[in-house]
């Protein structure tokens, strides 16, 4: 692995005890005027699930391009050919 290119891996978290709720929607509850020309997605490994929660939200914008990443790690692997099968499915 190289060093440079995975810096954030090497930092050890920093916390005060104190945690922050985070409200969370579904992508197909977004309601845009305007279709955007990219989706980047940098959801560490919830991928599948967030777009299995916008596949109107996707058909609504004719397919916008999607940016994201799939890594090695063993949390990933579950679901990463899964991801792949499922933007298969939707034409990408």
């Amino acid at each position: 692995m190289d060093p440079e290119v995975h810096k954030l891996t090497q930092v050890p978290p920093r916390t005060n005890g104190q945690t922050e709720i985070v409200p969370m929607i579904i992508l197909d509850s977004v309601k845009l005027h305007v279709s955007p020309c990219l989706i980047k997605l940098d959801v560490e490994g919830m991928e599948l699930p967030v777009l299995q929660g916008g596949v109107n939200f996707l058909k609504e914008h004719q397919f916008p391009p999607i940016l994201l990443e799939i890594w090695g790690y063993e949390w990933y692997k579950i679901n990463k050919q899964d991801l792949l099968e499922f933007l298969l499915s939707l034409g990408y």
